[in-house]
């Protein structure tokens, strides 16, 4: 499970299988009373999973939520002991009309943004390996939200803030290009495949042999050394330990 929403979505659809079809015979048009306490807590879990439309009314966060959010926080202080020439205006009024508290919970939320725009990053197999998390790309993603937005959302009744996460991740590339690198994974998975034969057949050059097959076997994300352990297998290779 990637974090707890997950396991909490495994569980409330679990539940909810186990009470239609073993509980309840929902097919033919059985259905739970008011009283139900397994309906009562697949509703609750509903209510847990679905996010709420104002971020200060969610009830948890998720450690990585955490982190983006201290991140955040930090960014704020450290903003506001900037020389004012280096201040983002909107960042500076924000915090100046708002105050600590305020903020906080607004870090919170920029946090919760800043965080989906990295997972958004790996998703498509980029990586931030040529810089820090907190210090470089937390505040990049920071200094391009619409801060007067952001403020409304979180501590008024303004329209949800909800910026389009793929837009700000290209803004963060060309804001922090050197630091970030695409990720090969065919080549990664070509790699680790080749050392597999190696080690367990001694023979680097098998995948090489079979090449459609290999094609195969990456693009349905098959283990590389199951592939290879079933590929030495399937032609009755000697193993390396047992080759003369």
């Amino acid at each position: 499970m990637s974090n707890i929403v997950d396991t909490l979505k495994l569980g409330r659809d679990a539940l909810a299988e186990a009470m239609n079809l073993h509980i309840y015979d929902a097919a033919n048009g059985e259905t739970p009373g008011p009283k139900c306490r397994y309906q009562a807590a697949v509703l609750a879990l509903d209510s847990a999973v679905t996010p709420p439309v104002k971020s200060r009314d969610r009830q948890f966060y998720t450690p990585l939520e955490m982190e983006a959010a201290l991140c955040a926080w930090e960014f704020l202080l450290d903003h506001e002991n900037l020389p004012e020439e280096k201040r983002v205006p909107a960042i500076a009024g924000a915090f100046g009309s708002m105050g600590y508290a305020a903020m906080r919970h607004v870090s919170m939320q920029a946090g919760a943004i800043a965080l989906a725009v990295h997972d958004h990053m790996e998703t498509n197999d980029y990586e931030h390996d040529g810089g820090s998390y907190d210090w470089d790309f937390v505040p990049s993603v920071l200094v391009k939200l619409d801060w007067l937005h952001l403020v409304q959302d979180n501590q008024y009744s303004g329209e949800p803030y909800r910026p389009d996460i793929p837009t700000l991740f290209e803004l963060v590339l060309a804001d922090l290009g050197d630091q970030i690198t695409k990720r090969d994974r065919a080549a990664e998975w070509m790699a680790k495949a080749r050392r597999e034969c190696h080690k367990q057949w001694g023979y680097a050059e098998l995948i090489d042999d079979h090449e459609e097959r290999t094609r195969v076997a990456f693009e349905a994300k098959q283990d590389p050394a199951e592939f290879v352990r079933l590929l030495g297998e399937k032609y009755d290779l000697e193993p390396a330990g047992l080759a003369w």
